[in-house]
């Protein structure tokens, strides 16, 4: 069950998702375009034949016809391998550019 810390980082990051894409720039060093649409996109994911699954927030950057990154937000506590394993698998279903770590 999601903590109340998990619950307010996540709520941050889907109040304001423009904060996402400047830790990314800021922290990461990874190049998202400038003066490009930041909107926070449905976290419902499916790779049939698997079982549904939703990340914490899926941000997207760019054009709603024209996305460019995806950002997805899975807010963690404490190391999991089980959820680094899982990253390739959401990054697959998000079907942008993603960049998540």
């Amino acid at each position: 069950m999601p903590s109340p810390r998990h619950d307010a980082i996540n709520d941050m990051f889907r109040k304001r998702p423009e904060f996402a894409v400047k830790v990314l720039r800021e922290m990461k060093g990874v190049q998202v375009p400038d003066a490009a649409p930041v909107q926070v996109e449905s976290n419902d994911f499916n790779d049939r034949p698997s079982k549904d699954f939703q990340p914490d927030t899926v941000i997207t950057v760019g054009p709603l016809q024209e996305t460019r990154h995806g950002i997805i937000v899975e807010v963690q506590q404490e190391k999991a391998a089980s959820k680094r394993r899982q990253l390739p698998r959401t990054q697959r279903s998000c079907g942008c550019c993603c960049a998540g770590r």
